[in-house]
């Protein structure tokens, strides 16, 4: 059986679904935390990231450049419209990364608080 390599990334989408339902069923045993509040927990970052990729789907199909500057651009407007529908429905996720991010910044950066006098 030949499948390629569209049958071998297909193969770890498979396995990566089946890894997370068994390490779910290990965490509710362990923790308490099963798979349906996983999922409760994962359903908005995967819905943002289901809307962007529609989204760069369509301009994909559209955009017809070099092959690195299409890569480049593609990736690059994929991060901005995630960015952008995380922050329009105030996603908790990115919520907490831009935090702990200024965190950071005021931590590791005090030259780059703007906040201080």
């Amino acid at each position: 059986m030949h499948f390629g390599i569209e049958g071998l990334i297909w193969g770890r989408v498979a396995a990566y679904y089946f890894l997370f339902v068994l390490n779910a069923a290990i965490a509710r045993r362990l923790i308490g935390y099963g798979l349906w509040a996983q999922l409760r927990d994962v359903l908005p970052n995967l819905a943002i990231s289901l809307l962007a990729g529609a989204g760069i789907y369509l301009l994909a199909q559209r955009l017809h450049l070099a092959p690195l500057l299409q890569t480049l651009s593609i990736g690059a407007t994929y991060a901005a419209l995630y960015l952008l529908l995380s922050v329009v429905t105030h996603n908790t996720t990115f919520v907490l990364f831009w935090h702990l991010g200024k965190g950071f910044v005021v931590r590791y950066m005090p030259w780059a608080d703007k906040q201080k006098g």
